[in-house]
């Protein structure tokens, strides 16, 4: 019996080493992605910026030669211009923001009732640029249906945001043992609303889910098939709770 039971802690230390192996990497990956996501966007804003400095020059040159209803055109191109141009350096400035807050990101919560059912979220983090290709990438194969974002949080110390979310909620975790599974049951988003609120920050929460896809396959099972009714198959979630969003 004490060999077994070495045994088991011995396999269940690799396991649990493994899978945080396994969660520092995934992050690393998401990291590096969201970084070669900023320099690009600094790049593209940069070559933006040098292309209108050029037109708004030549604009503002030609237009000081021009008279007439030429004059109003060449006038006009110089406010687009260096409306662009304000533009352009707006986002190389964000972009270099980005890149000098190394923990600034995006805490998302998400949902999916069609795998997973009512009350049951996953919170997690993204630094990407675009950070609704996270979600997208998650809604993959290994899904049934997409998930549907309820919101998506800005902040300059995002792990800090999405540990305090993740202490908030910890008696609800749905897997126990490993906790780089960000699944929660029972979840009510009007105290998360509430919480990040007491924090200081706001944003547009989404409480009912779209669901469109799993909502539509629903109704399709409701069809009649060669004349015969055929009822939903889909059992509810275990840990569904009345109520919740």
């Amino acid at each position: 019996m004490d060999e077994i039971r070495l045994i088991n802690e011995y396999e269940t230390k690799k396991y649990e080493e493994k899978q945080e192996e396994h969660g520092r990497r995934e992050k690393l990956r998401d990291a590096e992605k969201a970084q070669r996501e900023i320099e690009q966007a600094q790049q593209e804003a940069e070559a933006q910026e040098a292309t209108y400095q050029k037109l708004l020059e030549k604009a503002r040159q030609e237009a000081g030669e021009a008279t007439g209803a030429k004059l109003q055109e060449l006038t006009n191109k110089v406010s687009e211009f260096s409306a662009k141009l304000d533009e352009a350096r707006q986002k190389k400035e964000r972009a270099i923001a980005r890149a000098q807050l190394t923990k600034s990101g995006f805490v998302y919560v998400i949902s999916n009732i069609g795998a997973f059912g009512e009350g049951v979220v996953k919170i997690g983090m993204t630094r990407r640029m675009e950070p609704m290709e996270r979600i997208m990438e998650l809604s993959g194969a290994a899904v049934p249906f997409p998930f549907d974002l309820h919101v998506m949080l800005y902040s300059d110390d995002a792990p800090a945001l999405e540990c305090a979310l993740h202490q908030l909620l910890s008696q609800r975790r749905l897997n126990l043992v490993n906790t780089r599974k960000e699944f929660f049951h029972g979840v009510n988003l009007a105290e998360v609303k509430a919480f990040v609120e007491e924090r200081g920050l706001s944003a547009q929460f989404i409480e009912q889910a779209e669901a469109r896809e799993h909502r539509a396959t629903m109704a399709s099972r409701e069809h009649a098939v060669d004349g015969k009714r055929i009822p939903p198959k889909f059992a509810e979630s275990p840990f569904a709770v009345a109520g919740t969003a």
